[in-house]
């Protein structure tokens, strides 16, 4: 929640940034929950591929704690190594979305399918972003969308 600065009139409110540039695994609800709104600023320069997991619900109560949950991943340094992001739960849990691109050659910086989301090494640039959000959760199933924005 922001502040109000009565001294100037303006509203001070900040998203938490957080560098993401090896494998975070978030499958936990409780360690999720600090991570909720985050910026995650993704650096693919790291010496391998990593993974990013999403948290799933396992009882009611996280189930209506992880409703809601959101975060960003805006790719801040480009370069050969792709970032993944995947659901705890991959027998149960959905991820899905769509990809807006402005490429031409059929090249994608983005994908998401299969339940995946995939910033894809040496195609992806800087700016690149993608939003997920939990629209929906019970205790066995929960429920991601994403929006990808790329430039290629």
């Amino acid at each position: 929640m922001g502040s109000f600065n009565p001294g100037d009139g303006t509203l001070d409110f900040r998203r938490k940034v957080v560098d993401l540039e090896a494998a975070l695994d978030l499958g936990d609800v409780a360690t999720a929950n600090a991570y909720s709104g985050v910026i995650f600023s993704a650096a693919m320069s790291d010496s391998s591929a990593f993974v990013l997991t999403l948290p799933t619900a396992t009882t009611a109560a996280e189930a209506a704690l992880v409703k809601g949950w959101h975060c960003s991943v805006i790719v801040t340094t480009a370069d050969a190594e792709s970032i993944t992001i995947v659901r705890k739960d991959t027998s149960n849990d959905s991820l899905t979305g769509v990809v807006a691109s402005h490429g031409q050659d059929a090249l994608t910086g983005m994908t998401i399918g299969s339940n995946v989301i995939t910033i894809v090494a040496d195609v992806a640039v800087e700016g690149d972003r993608v939003d997920i959000v939990c629209v929906g959760s019970t205790a066995s199933n929960t429920f991601f969308t994403a929006t990808g924005y790329c430039s290629t």
